[in-house]
């Protein structure tokens, strides 16, 4: 039952009381009610702090929070059926990001279209090479095949070659690089005439998982006078026998990845972690 439903059927009660003549039955209803709404505010109160701490844990991870879904509105991107959007992708934008390719299960097809082998044999010359334009694509097919080919076929040709483009966003900018590693070319089993252009970059994704666990030697000064011991503070986060990093993760394993309490410790036990399940049980309260 949402929120929704819950507030109508509380209204709903409400309303039904009116009919009740009863002062005292009027009053002890009137009073579990007020105790229900109450109840009911607080335990919506309690969501949306969890749903705040959780969204702050998968930000803390390089991840997103919950999604804020706001409600369909009429307007010109929106459209009422799937014919409407072809339309629409075709006469925009979505029409320009097409190109043009002949790849080998193409030529097949294309023989199954009763085109001659001498020509499917000379369109091997630009198979597999992509082409960005219709026009392009029909000059490189006139130059293998020649002219009057290409008017016979070449409408033929632009209808199997035709595919669409992904509209992919290059998110290569937004990775932290962690480390850089030089890639060196054995120099002997290069020519003598040989000469270094550069570097090309590769970037690769990686997440390690290890320890770290830490030992603090904490100075200690006594002081004679005042009878009294001074040691050096711990940073912040440290303390107890579990640092800040396991701290949150125990949270995030138990309400974001859904992991049972002995999974977790399944988890760490693979890592050396030395750590119960009631030291889980009790740090995964939120």
């Amino acid at each position: 039952m949402n929120t929704r439903e819950i507030s109508d059927r509380l209204l709903g009660l409400h309303k039904s009381m009116e009919s009740i003549v009863e002062p005292a039955t009027v009053k002890i209803l009137t009073e579990l009610l007020n105790l229900i709404e109450e109840l009911f505010s607080e335990n919506e109160n309690q969501k949306q702090i969890i749903q705040k701490q959780r969204d702050e844990i998968n930000r803390l991870k390089g991840e997103q929070g919950k999604p804020n879904i706001k409600p369909n509105k009429n307007g010109p991107n929106n459209f009422s059926s799937e014919n409407e959007r072809k339309k629409a992708e075709a006469s925009g934008e979505e029409a320009k990001k097409e190109g043009f390719k002949l790849d080998k299960p193409t030529l097949e097809k294309l023989e199954e279209k009763q085109i001659p082998a001498e020509i499917l044999k000379s369109l091997n010359k630009v198979t597999n090479k992509r082409y960005e334009s219709k026009a392009e694509f029909l000059k490189a097919v006139e130059e293998v095949i020649g002219s009057e080919a290409a008017k016979l076929y070449g409408q033929l040709l632009i209808k199997y070659a035709r595919y669409k483009k992904r509209n992919r966003k290059c998110r290569i900018s937004e990775i932290k690089i962690d480390r850089v590693q030089k890639c060196t070319v054995d120099t002997k089993q290069l020519p003598d005439d040989a000469q270094l252009k550069g570097c090309k970059p590769k970037v690769v994704q990686d997440v390690i998982i290890k320890t770290d666990n830490v030992r603090f030697d904490r100075e200690v000064y006594w002081s004679p006078s005042f009878q009294k011991t001074y040691i050096g503070k711990i940073p912040k986060g440290y303390e107890g026998g579990y640092g800040p990093n396991i701290k949150s993760q125990i949270v995030a394993f138990k309400y974001v990845n859904n992991m049972s309490i002995p999974k977790i410790k399944e988890f760490y036990d693979n890592l050396r972690i030395i750590i119960s399940q009631s030291y889980i049980g009790c740090n995964s309260i939120i």
